[in-house]
C-alpha cells in the first residue's frame, strides 16, 4: 500500500526524532540542536518558564547534560504519535529522561513532551517544544514515580 504525503512527512519526523534521541543519549549537543529552528521557543520542565532562541536553548541542553552522570544519558521515547501535513506538524510522546549515577544505577523519570514542527527550507524543524512532569495539587510535589500505562 502506498503511503500518503502526510504519512511520508510524519515518517521524516520520526526519523529526525530517532536521531535526536541517539544524540541525547550520546550527549552530542550539536546533533541535539540540529532539530531546532533558530527561533525555537521551549517550555522546558526545569529552570525557567521559557527559553527563546536556539543559542539560549542549546546552552540549556548543555546544562541538562551536565546533570546526567558520567555515562550515557537515558532518553527513551514511548507512545510517540506524529501528525503532519505539507509544512506543519506536531509530535507528542512520553519520555524517560535521566542518567547513570557513579554506581552505574539508572536514575530518571517519565515526563511528557509535545513538539510543534515547521518545514523550513525543505527541512522539518521544531519551532516549539514543551516538556512537563505531572504534579500532585494537594502536596504541590512533582510525581516522578509515574509509569506509562
Amino acid at each position: 500500500m502506498q503511503q500518503t504525503q502526510p504519512q511520508i512527512e510524519a515518517q521524516h519526523i520520526r526519523e529526525r526524532l530517532a536521531s535526536w534521541t541517539e544524540a541525547i543519549e550520546a550527549k552530542d549537543i550539536e546533533r541535539i540542536s540540529a532539530i531546532y529552528a533558530p527561533q525555537i521557543r521551549s517550555f522546558d520542565a526545569i529552570l525557567k518558564l521559557q527559553f527563546r532562541g536556539l543559542e539560549t536553548y542549546k546552552a540549556h541542553w548543555e546544562h541538562c547534560m551536565s546533570h546526567c552522570g558520567g555515562g550515557p544519558s537515558i532518553f527513551r521515547m514511548a507512545q510517540l504519535e506524529v501528525e503532519a501535513n505539507a509544512d506543519l506538524a506536531f509530535s507528542h510522546a512520553l519520555i524517560q529522561c535521566g542518567g547513570t549515577n557513579e554506581k552505574g544505577e539508572e536514575q530518571g523519570c517519565w515526563m511528557r513532551t509535545t513538539q510543534c514542527w515547521r518545514k523550513i527550507a525543505g527541512q522539518w524543524l521544531v519551532v516549539h517544544e514543551h516538556f512537563s512532569v505531572p504534579f500532585d495539587m494537594e502536596s504541590n510535589a512533582a510525581m516522578f514515580a509515574l509509569q506509562p500505562d
